[in-house]
């Protein structure tokens, strides 16, 4: 149903893409970067359309957590792309609520939000992420924070 958060929970993704999918069945995938930690990487594809809706996106990386796609992010830059694809959210998602660092859509399963920056330009974060896999990714990392934090206290304090 276009134009309320239960189109963006049938999606489930972005465009042919799933989340939950394994890195191994999206095709032309490049790891761009992995924090250090093979379960947390993201992935570029070399060859990718880097329009969305009729907008220019800048980038798109694909975000896994134990070979799982659970994130998608959407690089735009320019004020007229941005406003541009934030009407195309509304449109599909209905109106947004104010998030903690912006604005949201969220589902059931599915979360949209938009995080606006500025550089020398305008640029924006149209992100895309599975609730359940989101939740098991941010978890996980802040787990492994506190022990690399409990690990150099130690190291500091001696044996």
């Amino acid at each position: 149903m276009v134009g309320s958060t239960r189109y963006l929970d049938q999606q489930n993704g972005f465009r042919e893409d799933r989340f939950g999918q394994k890195v191994a069945e999206l095709r032309g995938l490049v790891l761009v970067s992995a924090l250090h930690d093979p379960r947390v990487a993201t992935y570029a594809r070399e060859q990718e359309e880097l329009l969305y809706l009729s907008y220019p996106l800048r980038q798109i990386h694909y975000r896994f957590f134990d070979e799982h796609l659970y994130r998608i992010d959407l690089l735009v830059t320019g004020t007229e792309a941005i406003a541009g694809l934030r009407q195309e959210f509304v449109r599909l998602y209905g109106p947004p609520s104010s998030g903690p660092l912006g604005e949201e859509w969220v589902g059931q399963q599915t979360t949209a939000s938009i995080l606006s920056f500025r550089t020398r330009t305008e640029n924006a974060y149209f992100t895309l992420s599975s609730q359940p896999l989101m939740a098991s990714a941010t978890q996980y990392v802040y787990h492994r924070g506190q022990m690399a934090s409990e690990d150099s206290g130690k190291s500091l304090g001696g044996k």
